[in-house]
């Protein structure tokens, strides 16, 4: 098949999107992790629980036996949920994502790029697949935006997980990142520049063609130009549209917990913020903690507290 390049007239010729490609994998998550261990189960359950069907899991520790420890359950090959590679290498996450694309990207059909510290957030019991399958065959790539939680004063991550006791938001999209839920295939179809900062996982406008990709929002809208504006006009005014902004979150958001307790802020700095960490400085957190945390937003930890409710179900005597 023929598409147009963004002049109108370049032509490149791209496969189809009915190839008879046969994926191990329809929907899978490609992660980094740096001092997880405490979060990873949960963050693993969760999006096994909204229908993705595998984990290319990248541990960033100095030692990886923690989080190996873990995963284990996921790993064994009677779940076969999550592969595990060790990175030994500080901050590197483009590299980590580069082996994805070069040992494993043809094992799986769609894939999203995701960090330990966000859940993708769709509809209340709907899956990945039901998400999809709105769009169009021609669709390449869907952006999602954050939407950033706050620490909701907790000193330290209590126990109980991420999802039922963090609920403090700001309330809508403010921040102009996305994260790319992707065909796999067009990683290969239009290889990664040497280009930087080249950042895939939050945008593909550094990939060699991207002009031949397909890029929308969750809402089906085109997001071809949205990073392209030196002073970010394009995205904020994107953003500032309020029913369009609140449609965003209703249909498909990503729940950002950058602040997991005011002990994660110490963390993030001991961790290492080398790499393409490097921006995460003290001050970079400090400056949104009053409005991430000026809204109530329970929708995932509602959501959370029903699934796991269902334990209940297993009682032999009734309540």
């Amino acid at each position: 098949m023929l598409r147009r390049g963004l002049d109108g007239k370049t032509l490149c010729l791209i496969k189809s999107r009915n190839d008879n490609i046969m994926n191990k994998f329809s929907f899978s998550i490609v992660a980094c992790a740096r001092w997880e261990d405490e979060f990873i189960v949960e963050w693993i359950n969760y999006h096994q629980f909204i229908g993705f069907d595998h984990i290319y899991l990248y541990c960033n520790d100095d030692d990886p036996s923690g989080l190996y420890e873990k995963v284990l359950p996921f790993i064994h090959p009677s779940n076969n949920f999550v592969t595990f590679h060790h990175f030994m290498f500080q901050g590197q996450q483009l590299e980590m994502y580069k082996h994805f694309i070069n040992n494993h990207v043809e094992e799986t059909k769609w894939i999203i790029f995701l960090d330990i510290d966000e859940f993708l957030r769709l509809p209340k019991f709907e899956k990945i697949f039901d998400f999809v399958n709105r769009f169009s065959d021609d669709v390449d790539s869907i952006y999602i935006h954050w939407l950033l939680f706050g620490d909701n004063g907790y000193d330290v991550p209590p126990s109980g997980g991420v999802l039922r006791n963090f609920t403090r938001t700001e309330g809508r999209i403010s921040n102009m990142m996305t994260k790319t839920l992707s065909r796999a295939r067009i990683f290969k179809d239009y290889s990664v520049t040497t280009r930087y900062p080249n950042h895939i996982w939050h945008y593909l406008n550094s990939l060699r063609g991207y002009e031949f990709i397909n890029v929308v929002d969750v809402l089906g809208s085109s997001m071809r130009y949205y990073y392209f504006s030196d002073d970010d006009a394009v995205a904020k005014n994107y953003l500032s549209n309020y029913d369009y902004n609140k449609k965003l979150v209703q249909t498909c958001c990503i729940n950002h917990y950058i602040r997991r307790s005011k002990r994660n802020l110490r963390d993030r700095q001991l961790r290492g913020t080398l790499g393409d960490f490097k921006n995460q400085t003290t001050t970079t957190y400090n400056l949104g903690e009053e409005m991430w945390n000026s809204h109530e937003d329970s929708f995932l930890a509602e959501l959370w507290a029903e699934y796991i409710k269902q334990s209940y179900n297993t009682s032999i005597v009734p309540m």
